[in-house]
């Protein structure tokens, strides 16, 4: 009897083309434009409904929101999954959402050997990153 492996990740998963760096950002990114369903394994788009995904996209991104004080208790988590009839907040941006590139990350630093007389171009990235401490509540 031979396993077999699952079919890897799609590429827009591994690689956003929309410049997202990171998962979050690119489900909050998709849950603000509407386009939550490209979050899904191509396998599973028809056995969930555009509203269902939504809604747990939109759960699990009030769950990471970077003030501990608006991320909602587990007691409230499972009630907003288990009832249709609880209007959710909407969520805050991520505090690390990477969404745009300074101009900085298109520029390049000349790096050049002592020893040889030579120089290269480097490129270099500049990121507004904020960082979040995790600490209980």
């Amino acid at each position: 009897m031979t396993a077999s492996l699952p079919p890897p990740p799609p590429s827009s998963l591994t690689r956003p083309k929309d410049g997202a760096s990171d998962l979050l950002s690119y489900a909050w990114k998709n849950r603000r434009d509407g386009t939550s369903m490209q979050l899904l394994d191509s396998n599973l788009i028809d056995s969930h409904s555009r509203n269902e995904v939504n809604r747990y996209i939109q759960v699990g991104l009030l769950c990471v929101q970077d003030d501990a004080a608006a991320r909602p208790t587990m007691a409230t988590v499972v009630l907003m999954l288990n009832s249709y009839h609880i209007t959710l907040p909407l969520p805050r941006q991520p505090a690390f959402f990477l969404g745009r590139k300074t101009e900085l990350s298109m520029q390049s630093t000349k790096c050049t050997n002592s020893d040889r007389s030579t120089s290269m171009s480097m490129p270099f990235s500049v990121y507004d990153t904020s960082i979040t401490e995790v600490y209980p509540r």
